[in-house]
């Protein structure tokens, strides 16, 4: 009996779970930040609430790629459009993470205490360029630096 409990409660909150991504997907979306165009200018990846969610530039039903309570913010597309890296808070400090632009889970590419920011890719398609304070007596000093995305 138990276990039928647990398992109803289990379902109940699945559904549920999914009703309200069908009901935020439905939502209109205003008031959306840090748009960022695909190189072949058919998609817009973009933060909103939280979140990267990705569209075509001609309007319609945008699809979420991050899903978490961090805020994924700053997305940009790679030279062929295949991925986007964003900026995320969700390891405590901004570091940089990059997702596919059909879905998946996210990898984290930066792991510095201080935290990364993506500035943009590397003319190659397989790094970043990305910006962060690092152990320097200047405490507001900014580097620049170029990370590698294929390890």
């Amino acid at each position: 009996m138990r276990f039928a409990v647990i398992l109803y409660c289990f379902v109940c909150l699945l559904c549920f779970s999914l009703q309200f991504q069908d009901l935020q997907a439905q939502q209109s979306i205003k008031l959306a930040s840090n748009p960022n165009i695909s190189p072949d200018g058919s998609q817009i990846a973009f933060s909103w609430r939280g979140d990267v969610w990705i569209s075509s530039i001609e309007g319609g039903v945008a699809k979420q790629l991050t899903q978490n309570l961090a805020q994924d913010i700053q997305p940009k597309f790679s030279s062929d459009g295949s991925k986007i890296a964003f900026v995320s808070n969700r390891e405590g400090v901004n570091q940089v993470f990059v997702i596919s632009t059909t879905g998946g889970y996210p990898k984290q590419v930066t792991f510095h205490s201080e935290g990364s920011i993506v500035e943009g890719w590397h003319p190659n398609g397989q790094g970043l360029i990305i910006r962060g304070k690092r152990d320097h007596f200047w405490k507001r000093a900014n580097h620049f630096f170029t990370i590698s995305i294929s390890r």
